[in-house]
């Protein structure tokens, strides 16, 4: 019974500790579409930790009966250089179902600046992903094409 009650009281604490450094945060992105996301990051210092995922449907362009579902989920870590200014680098996939099979696999760097509001954030970023050769990127490698792929995001942080 003590050995229950010590460990409920550590997970207690530790949760209570870790509960005012999380953020969320939910907007929208455009590259190519506007898709809305959802994020969940951890806040250290200087340094942010987290991930996000957006999602959207379209109709098919082959099969008009047919729906396309994308889904993006991303990593991200990033520094801050002030209060207002985030440098980040981050890891993202793009799935579309019902073609699964292949992937598009980004990774890349952007800036974020954030806009101060009471206890809340608004946040405008902007990056750029190169392809990796995996999955559907294979394609953009034997093309020798390797610009970077912008994304422009606005997001609330709360």
């Amino acid at each position: 019974m003590k050995k229950v009650l010590l460990i409920i009281v550590i997970v207690f604490i530790t949760l209570y500790s870790f509960s005012n450094n999380f953020t969320y945060s939910f907007g929208l992105e455009l590259s190519g579409t506007f898709y809305p996301f959802i994020g969940v990051y951890y806040n250290m210092d200087k340094l942010k930790l987290g991930g996000s995922l957006g999602f959207i449907c379209a109709k098919n362009d082959k099969i008009s009966t047919q729906w396309n579902f994308l889904f993006s989920p991303s990593i991200n870590i990033g520094y801050y250089l002030t209060d207002d200014f985030l440098l980040q680098t981050n890891i993202r996939a793009i799935i579309v179902f019902p073609y699964q099979n292949e992937q598009l696999y980004l990774a890349g760097f952007g800036a974020k600046y954030s806009i101060p509001i009471t206890n809340y954030k608004l946040n405008i970023a902007l990056s750029g992903n190169f392809i990796l050769p995996l999955s559907a990127g294979k394609k953009a490698y034997e093309r020798k094409k390797f610009y970077p792929i912008p994304f422009i995001l606005g997001e609330y942080e709360f």
